[in-house]
């Protein structure tokens, strides 16, 4: 079956403590995601084109936490990367959040 969508809000708000668990949110921003508006709200209101201000708080606060230079599937990696890479990795990482949060 390889990766399936079992159960959307389980599987999508699943995001929150993974990030929260690597250190990649603080706390505070863990609560917001998780309580405010979680991850299977915004991809709700994505796909319908009605992001609340409450959601797109939260949406900017995690990306200002992450960072641009942090690859979240793969935490480890070094950052301190030629430039062609860090501009590979940087525009990887934008069409990947665009996908995560539009898609």
């Amino acid at each position: 079956i390889g990766n399936p969508l079992l159960e959307f809000n389980i599987d999508f708000n699943s995001r929150a403590v993974y990030l929260w668990s690597h250190g990649l949110i603080s706390d505070w921003t863990y609560e917001k995601f998780t309580f405010m508006c979680n991850f299977s709200t915004i991809r709700r209101q994505a796909q319908s084109g009605t992001l609340t201000p409450v959601c797109q708080s939260v949406i900017s606060l995690v990306g200002r936490e992450i960072g641009n230079f942090i690859d979240t599937y793969d935490i480890t990696l070094d950052v301190c990367l030629s430039s062609a890479a860090s501009q590979s990795i940087k525009l990887n990482q934008l069409v990947r959040l665009f996908d995560y949060f539009f898609l």
